[in-house]
């Protein structure tokens, strides 16, 4: 029988302080669409980037997130430190990204959303629901 305290130690090791340890990669969030490549080293100038992806939305167009991998530890680190500094007129957060290991393997847009439905399904009845809506139809 294993504790849980091991399972979870074991977890974190494998999991976590690997990624921590191995991936020098912040998150960048409340980027504005029109951000290019340029502005972001102007941001975390001094620092070796490595690679750099702005994320796109399905239609092509800048989410306002984005992920940059540095050369070092130490670059990562004081990248952190630029936590809501400007970018324009939009503070920029900067996060350690602990979920992605590489940017060449990561997508580079977001999935569509599915559409949302709004009043009745295209096939429902709506003497079909009752409360709101009021009484079943007669039969």
């Amino acid at each position: 029988v294993v504790s849980t305290q091991s399972t979870g130690e074991q977890t974190l090791k494998t999991h976590g302080e690997a990624v921590r340890n191995s991936c020098p990669i912040v998150r960048l969030r409340g980027l504005p669409f029109r951000t290019t490549e340029n502005e972001i080293e102007r941001l975390f100038s001094g620092l070796s980037i490595s690679k750099l992806v702005i994320v796109k939305d399905p239609r092509g167009q800048a989410a306002g997130d984005g992920y940059v991998q540095f050369e070092k530890e130490n670059d990562m680190k004081d990248a952190l430190n630029r936590h809501m500094e400007k970018i324009g007129h939009r503070y920029i957060e900067v996060f350690q990204a602990y979920n992605v290991t590489d940017l060449d393997e990561m997508p580079k847009s977001r999935p569509a959303k599915p559409p949302k439905h709004w009043g009745y399904p295209q096939d429902a009845n709506p003497y079909m629901f009752e409360g709101d809506w009021g009484p079943r139809a007669p039969p």
